[in-house]
């Protein structure tokens, strides 16, 4: 959560400091169920920041993420065809 820091909703951040402190409760203990239980309600916990950092994040096109490149090359004319060399 450190390195997120203020683009994850302080609801969220909350929730998982919850889940945390859960799961060291449980671990505390040794009922082997409480404590996978608790380690998977703070896994789902842990997954809604990746959405909120997700949904902050802008969309970049042609940032090469996607594999293809949405905006070609400005400086190829008409004259320049892309394709495969084949050999």
């Amino acid at each position: 959560m450190r390195e997120f820091g203020e683009k994850v909703p302080a609801e969220t951040r909350s929730e998982v400091e919850a889940r945390a402190a859960e799961v060291k409760k449980a671990a505390e203990g040794e009922d082997v169920a409480a404590i996978k239980s608790a380690t998977e309600s703070l896994g789902q916990s842990i997954q809604k920041i990746g959405a909120a950092v997700y949904q902050q994040e802008p969309n970049v096109p042609g940032d090469g993420a996607s594999g293809t490149d949405t905006n070609p090359d400005p400086e190829a004319g008409p004259d320049v065809v892309e394709g495969e060399v084949k050999e």
